[in-house]
């Protein structure tokens, strides 16, 4: 065979499989962890809750009523269908895997800086109408009677 050899063909395939397969298990998902683009999602409502709770407990620390970032966690769980243990090991499995939390954290910035210009546009176009209001005179204002 040409020098080379059917022992040294194998040998190789042999190699190059297993490099292969390393890579895809490397990032492979077990089962029971929750799919990035639903880890995303979860992660992203509970920094927005997170944020609220402490923005309002810091607001009126004295209520009794008070929220806690676990009833407001348990809330956001429950609205995407998993369970606080579902959420922590799949929370552990990412941080493990810094490759693909990093994915999630930039989808993320993503996602934040387009809800952020979604409000500074919805900001402006209300400053614009409140603006052409007072700018422009109604026919009502502007039409004086003979009697005056």
């Amino acid at each position: 065979m040409n020098g080379i050899s059917i022992r040294k063909v194998f040998f190789i395939l042999i190699i190059h499989s297993m490099i292969i397969f390393s890579c895809k298990e490397k990032n492979a998902i077990p089962s029971h962890i929750i799919h990035p683009e639903k880890m995303e999602m979860i992660i992203w409502d509970v920094m927005k809750q997170d944020a609220l709770v402490y923005y309002l407990n810091k607001k009126d620390s004295l209520r009794a009523d008070s929220l806690t970032t676990v009833d407001v966690r348990s809330a956001i769980f429950s609205h995407h269908q998993v369970s606080d243990q579902e959420f922590h090991d799949s929370y552990v499995f990412y941080t493990k895997h810094p490759d693909l939390l990093g994915a999630m954290l930039d989808s993320m910035i993503v996602h934040q800086n387009k809800e952020a210009e979604e409000i500074r546009y919805k900001e402006r176009k209300n400053v614009v109408n409140q603006t052409r209001k007072k700018s422009i005179p109604t026919i009502n204002n502007n039409v004086t009677s003979k009697d005056e």
